[in-house]
């Protein structure tokens, strides 16, 4: 089920202007979200993370766009049989499409196969704008022969040599905490890029999507550095029983699903670490987290066995099913 700018699309075609940027540089945002009991999970919350993408790219969202969204939202809930996936996209041409389709609920929680590659974020596009220019992000997967590829960057939070930071100057989601050490990356490291961004403007030049520049299509040891997170995924691993997820220091996407399954693992009584980078290493459970997929262990990474599941996994997870069925009712 489609909606463009508020009107059915039942047939699922709709006009689009051909000179939309959208069409020709990838400027849109969008959002993904899932029903439990048929109602939108925390449409708000993404909403508001939506509003934030707007801004930085320049894309118009207001208050009352916002408000029709969240309509709509509910409407394209409300007409399907069962569980859906729900989208909201931008774009640059000021159109705005919602889309719901049934829920693949096999992909909760299902294992996940993942290649390691490095990559160097750009200053010009935050890790927490979610924006659709993703081609880089699909060959990366597919040439790896893998169902998503993890992004390894340098530790730079020492302030040394490595690709600057983009300063995390947007959109927090709620719940997030105060996340100290991250905040102490930003200040550190936003300096060196702010006035590359003051110069270029959000829509300056010719903006690449934060993908690596220089993998290789081949199965690779996985690089030395710390993970950041995946190309549609939340990193969450496993040490000495302690529920780690790398810092929001402007590399990763302020994930909902990541928030809450923090705030689930704390409910548990697990113990949690968000503050500090999470070094390539041995672990003893690894998952990626995303609105689609929960809590999903990570089987096989780059070619040989991945740490997958465990007893604390479980527990999250429980955890976080729990708070979404108690949110549906």
């Amino acid at each position: 089920m489609f909606l463009l700018d508020g009107e059915a699309c039942p047939d699922g075609t709709g006009r689009l202007d051909l000179d939309d940027p959208a069409l020709w540089t990838g400027l849109a945002v969008f959002e993904t979200l899932r029903t439990y009991g048929r109602t939108p999970f925390r449409p708000e919350v993404h909403l508001e993370r939506l509003a934030a993408s707007a801004s930085f790219c320049g894309i118009a969202f207001d208050d009352a766009s916002r408000g029709r969204a969240l309509d709509e939202l509910h409407r394209v809930a409300g007409g399907m049989p069962g569980e859906s996936k729900l989208n909201v996209l931008l774009t640059a041409g000021g159109r705005r499409i919602v889309r719901a389709e049934a829920l693949d609920l096999s992909r909760a929680g299902a294992p996940v196969r993942v290649a390691s590659r490095r990559w160097a974020p750009d200053p010009w596009l935050p890790g927490w704008v979610k924006h659709t220019s993703r081609a880089a992000w699909v060959l990366a997967a597919r040439q790896a022969g893998v169902d998503e590829v993890l992004w390894v960057a340098d530790d730079d939070s020492g302030g040394g040599g490595g690709a600057p930071l983009a300063p995390a100057t947007g959109w927090r989601p709620p719940g997030a905490g105060s996340d100290a050490r991250g905040a102490e990356l930003r200040d550190a490291l936003g300096a060196r890029v702010l006035p590359t961004l003051a110069a270029r403007g959000p829509q300056g030049g010719q903006p690449r999507p934060r993908a690596l520049r220089n993998a290789s299509p081949s199965p690779a040891v996985a690089p030395a550095g710390v993970w950041t997170e995946a190309n549609r995924s939340n990193l969450f691993v496993v040490r000495d029983g302690v529920f780690c997820t790398p810092p929001d220091d402007g590399r990763i996407l302020q994930g909902v699903t990541r928030t809450m399954m923090l705030e689930a693992a704390r409910s548990a009584g697990v113990p949690v670490h968000d503050r500090d980078p999470v070094a390539v290493g041995p672990v003893e459970e690894m998952y990626l987290a995303a609105t689609l997929k929960e809590l999903a262990p990570v089987v096989e990474l780059d070619g040989a066995p991945g740490a997958g599941p465990g007893p604390v996994g479980a527990r999250v997870l429980a955890a976080f099913r729990e708070a979404a069925r108690r949110a549906s009712e």
